[in-house]
Order: C-alpha cells, then sequence, then structure tokens
C-alpha cells in the first residue's frame, strides 16, 4: 500500500472524511449508497470535484459501515478552541450531536 501512495504524493491527501448518519441505509455495493450507511467514509486523493484545492489522477472512497471488520470505536474531535467531542463512542454515533 505504501508503494500506491508514494507513486504519486497527491493520493496521500484525506479528500472526504464523513460518518454515515443513516441507520436504515443498508450496504448495496454501490459507494455512493454504502457511504451513508452508520460508519466511517473516506475519500483519498482528488478533491477538486468536491471543491477542494488536490489534483490527482485519482479519488478513490473507502467505507467502514457497522459491522464491518473494521469499524471506529472512538472518533474525538478536537477543536481550535481546544474543546473536544466525542462523535463516536463505543462504536456508537451520538445522534443527539445532529440535531
Amino acid at each position: 500500500m505504501r508503494d500506491f501512495f508514494n507513486q504519486n504524493p497527491s493520493r496521500r491527501n484525506i479528500a472526504e472524511f464523513a460518518i454515515g448518519c443513516n441507520p436504515k441505509a443498508e450496504v448495496t455495493g454501490n459507494v455512493l449508497e454504502d457511504e451513508k450507511c452508520t460508519g466511517l467514509h473516506i475519500g483519498y486523493a482528488m478533491s477538486v470535484q468536491l471543491g477542494g484545492k488536490n489534483k490527482s489522477d485519482m479519488h478513490e472512497d473507502i467505507v467502514f459501515t457497522k459491522g464491518c471488520p473494521i469499524e471506529a470505536d472512538s472518533v474525538l474531535l478536537n477543536n481550535k478552541d481546544k474543546s473536544k467531542i466525542e462523535i463516536i463512542k463505543n462504536a456508537e454515533i451520538d445522534y443527539n450531536l445532529l440535531k
């Protein structure tokens, strides 16, 4: 995997970091739908199609849905004011933060 990112340094860019918040969504094999499922979604490399600045030779989405062999046990946001918000704790999304 290291060689993949070293072949073109622009591939190292994290273009998207998102949390799927639809507990009724199901994994279908279509990434555009799968990324809405409860869990993490990380997109690498090109971000210009999303309004970002990174140009690359590719864009790759990886979806880690609940129940996947790799899932987020905790996601902690560190804010500029030094406060912290744990949006995923014990592999559960805090839906109260989304209101």
